[in-house]
């Protein structure tokens, strides 16, 4: 599809990002539950990105945007392709949560690491206690079609369901004596997937969002780990943060310092 996407095709993603930016800020802000954020931001990812079996289009394909442009490798990867531990590529952790990366991976960084779809969408982001890998395309659509998204399956794959019951990564939060599993990590996951969408529209496609301030500041901000109030320290890949920060703040923040 050629040229410049006609007024229903603008209304349709301008539709489903403002739904994804909703889920994004109710995680930021923890006005929504991670459960309900993670719900409503699988389905959104599902449907901008996934080209479906039984001919449905995914909502970039509809508009020619998912093998023209790039997306924003956010991930903090393994040094060594045969890493030997238990490492979560999309979400670092305080003393109680999983907490997305944003931008950490921007640290020393002038431009913004992107790749192309299918190696995006597919590659290894998170590798559990057993070795098992988990890609983007694995989170998003086993949380959107099995996991509470858009369907809930009696059961849920082995892997996925010891990521997120068994805690697979073993990460354990708390203080003093007092530690336990923090839980599944999706959620953070979810997020700092949204986050890289959001990013890479606003890079390819600024027409998708209602603002185009709200694009800019996306395109050219950097956003620390989503911290909040009651987190603390946070480790989030090579990096550790130690103030709250909103998505809306930092945005604001970058916004204000090039004026």
């Amino acid at each position: 599809m050629g040229g410049r996407p006609n007024s229903i095709d603008v209304q349709r993603i301008r539709d489903e990002v403002q739904q994804l930016e909703t889920a994004c800020h109710g995680f930021d802000d923890q006005t929504l539950s991670p459960t309900v954020c993670t719900n409503i931001a699988s389905i959104s990812l599902r449907k901008l990105l996934r080209d479906g079996k039984r001919g449905n289009t995914a909502v970039l394909t509809h508009l020619g945007l998912k093998e023209s442009m790039t997306f924003f490798d956010g991930a903090i990867h393994p040094l060594k392709s045969d890493f030997p531990v238990a490492h979560c590529g999309l979400a670092g952790f305080s003393a109680s949560r999983h907490v997305p990366n944003m931008d950490s991976v921007m640290s020393g960084l002038s431009e913004r690491p992107m790749m192309d779809f299918e190696t995006w969408w597919n590659s290894a982001v998170i590798w559990d206690s057993q070795g098992r890998t988990f890609s983007r395309s694995d989170i998003v659509l086993v949380s959107a079609d099995k996991d509470g998204g858009a369907h809930i399956d009696a059961s849920l794959p082995e892997e996925y369901y010891d990521l997120t019951v068994d805690n697979s990564l073993g990460r354990l939060g708390g203080f003093g004596n007092q530690w336990k599993s923090l839980g599944s990590p999706v959620p953070a996951c979810i997020r700092h997937i949204g986050h890289e969408v959001l990013v890479s529209l606003a890079t390819h496609a600024p027409y998708a969002f209602r603002s185009k301030h709200h694009a800019h500041a996306l395109r050219t901000g950097r956003l620390k780990a989503a911290v909040g109030p009651g987190d603390g320290i946070v480790i989030s890949g090579f990096a550790v943060h130690g103030q709250p920060a909103s998505a809306d703040d930092a945005l604001d923040t970058e916004e204000g310092e090039r004026q």
